[in-house]
């Protein structure tokens, strides 16, 4: 399929390359991997590893990683480069709020781990049936964006917001689910109703609010801004697995049994929820700071 599209897609791409590009900011890339991996590996690694001093000391690291990549970008800014991150760029209004809505939003990608584990580890279910439970989640997920454009017209700038919620209630009512009965499978319906919600509202959410993002920046800048937001993306995924896999593995205990992997699973989605409202927030505040979902015609 993906080689398909390539094949179709490249011809009808039309080629917008300038005639003189500028050069890779390698210096802000290596600054900008450094500070994600003294970040991300220590919480990936570190508690399955007993928190060694290596994984501490890359924590600790990582503030000064940071404000050496920010003074490296602004220094070379200064020197008339194109930084890797442009420092005029994300200071416009409402842009921080947006992509740190972004990396408090896609926390979500953790549900998929800690669901799955619950599913097989503590319920029994094999491979197959665990994908069959997530089916409703793609369901809903197809059928959002399909809704997208009567949703602006009928909500603006809140859709992303609306959608963000609607995943929050999915994943209130999985964790009551799961508390009412944390050996057994929940029963059908609600059990569809509640992954639904999630994939529902993260097919209003996702591509709102990566568009919400993207369209404050000008066209000069909109590549930039772009990748920024992808790149937050991943990272907020990473971190989604990272710090919600730990809660979850961390109250389920070293020897889970059901009812501790139950806990571990309600724990997860509180804090998959819990992200998810403060990535609401910072949605509604990056809109009326500038720019929105709604100020460009949805698309028929």
């Amino acid at each position: 399929m993906v080689a398909a599209v390539l094949i179709g897609g490249l011809p009808l791409l039309p080629n917008v390359r300038g005639d003189s590009p500028a050069p890779i900011d390698w210096g802000g890339v290596l600054l900008c991997a450094l500070t994600l991996s003294l970040l991300i590996v220590p919480l990936v690694e570190g508690r399955e590893r007993g928190w060694p001093w290596w994984a501490c000391a890359m924590l600790i690291a990582t503030p000064a990683a940071a404000l050496g990549f920010w003074r490296y970008e602004k220094a070379f800014s200064r020197r008339g480069g194109v930084p890797l991150v442009s420092i005029d760029l994300v200071r416009m209004p409402g842009l921080m709020s947006g992509l740190a809505g972004v990396l408090f939003f896609y926390v979500v990608s953790a549900f998929f781990l800690v669901f799955s584990v619950y599913l097989q580890s503590a319920l029994g279910l094999d491979p197959l049936a665990t994908g069959l439970v997530f089916l409703p989640f793609g369901v809903g997920f197809f059928i959002g964006p399909l809704t997208t454009p009567l949703a602006i017209r009928l909500f603006g700038n809140w859709v992303p917001a609306i959608g963000m919620l609607l995943e929050v209630a999915g994943c209130l009512y999985l964790a009551a689910l799961v508390a009412g009965a944390p050996a057994q499978m929940p029963a059908e319906f609600p059990l569809i109703v509640a992954v639904g919600l999630l994939g529902f509202g993260q097919g209003w959410a996702l591509p709102t609010l990566v568009r919400s993002v993207i369209d404050r920046a000008p066209v000069s800048g909109s590549g930039m801004i772009a990748g920024i937001t992808n790149s937050a993306l991943q990272i907020s995924a990473a971190l989604g697995v990272a710090v919600i896999g730990g809660v979850f593995f961390s109250v389920a205990g070293t020897s889970p049994s059901a009812s501790s992997m139950a806990k571990g699973l309600i724990a997860a989605m509180l804090c998959i929820g819990a992200s998810l409202t403060v990535a609401a927030i910072l949605s509604v505040v990056a809109s009326r700071s500038g720019v929105g979902v709604a100020a460009r015609p949805a698309p028929n």
